[in-house]
């Protein structure tokens, strides 16, 4: 027993001893956590400079002549996007119709041959309502007896049937004749129709009064 109470009292200090070791131990490392800081955090990704905007061609459909223009891509980025609205040709409650002028200087209706949808362009200078070849079949019409006529690209051959439907907004013709020819860009509404109407023209608009359905 004395000789353990000896042992005890030896280790005393030096337990002691090794408390105070650890609490500055301890101290110490606090105040080292307390003043560390973290690095800046440098990102892995490069960053890319913007990409350039690319040259884009415009094709000009209009008469406007946009090289003349201090901007010429902006304004030709503009006009493909923002189209000429034109005035819509209306039936009025009278019964008459009234067509404004197209920016080529002609008007159109929008009528049909035979039950199937034509865009008319009105020309004094046809004799007959006049179409191309390639919508004789949607037409229905089968056949026509063949004839030479004068066009302002000289003399040509084109075919002529009779006995056909051609109906405008207020009013519709039967037994009437219909050209068909070759390489017509639009259809063509001719004085045989036109004479049997009822046009008055002006400021840019043509009105077609309402007529009797012959």
């Amino acid at each position: 027993m004395r000789t353990a109470h000896r042992l005890y009292k030896g280790a005393a200090p030096v337990f002691a001893v090794i408390c105070l070791m650890l609490t500055m131990s301890n101290n110490a490392l606090a105040q080292n956590f307390s003043n560390f800081v973290l690095p800046p955090v440098t990102p892995e990704i490069k960053v890319l400079p913007a990409p350039q905007p690319k040259s884009v061609a415009y094709i000009a459909y209009d008469a406007t002549n946009y090289s003349n223009s201090q901007n010429q891509q902006k304004d030709l980025s503009e006009a493909s996007s923002q189209p000429v609205l034109q005035k819509p040709a209306k039936l009025m409650a009278n019964g008459d119709y009234v067509v404004n002028i197209s920016p080529d200087g002609h008007y159109y209706l929008a009528g049909s041959i035979n039950g199937f949808p034509v865009n008319f362009m009105v020309d004094t200078g046809a004799e007959h309502c006049t179409v191309d070849a390639s919508m004789a079949k949607n037409l229905g019409i089968r056949a026509g007896m063949s004839i030479s006529v004068d066009t302002a690209s000289g003399r040509t051959t084109a075919g002529s049937a009779s006995g056909n439907a051609v109906t405008l907004p207020n009013v519709s013709f039967t037994n009437a004749h219909v050209m068909v020819m070759e390489g017509l860009r639009t259809a063509l509404l001719g004085s045989e129709v036109l004479n049997k109407l009822n046009i008055s023209y002006g400021q840019g608009v043509m009105t077609i009064s309402k007529v009797a359905m012959r």
